[in-house]
């Protein structure tokens, strides 16, 4: 999906930007949160909660990093741009 945005786009230095920020924001979130998550797990149960929080901690990490991610590249290129 990313690969085609960047193709079709009409601005791909902007998509470009964008997909770069977001998958970078997305490992990063999913890393603090994952571990957070974890964290909070293995003191309400330990072993499956450990798991599931961090499960669910990094899939919210993800995908906030992401969004956190790409908007952050997306006004980056705007303020070099002067758009």
């Amino acid at each position: 999906m990313d690969a085609y945005s960047i193709v079709a786009s009409p601005t791909p230095g902007l998509e470009v930007s964008r997909v770069t920020g977001g998958w970078a924001g997305a490992v990063g979130g999913a890393k603090v949160l994952g571990a957070g998550g974890a964290w909070v797990g293995t003191a309400v149960a330990p072993g499956l909660g450990t798991a599931v929080g961090a499960i669910v901690g990094g899939a919210v990490g993800g995908a906030l990093g992401y969004w956190g991610g790409e908007t952050f590249a997306q006004w980056i290129y705007n303020s070099i741009q002067g758009d």
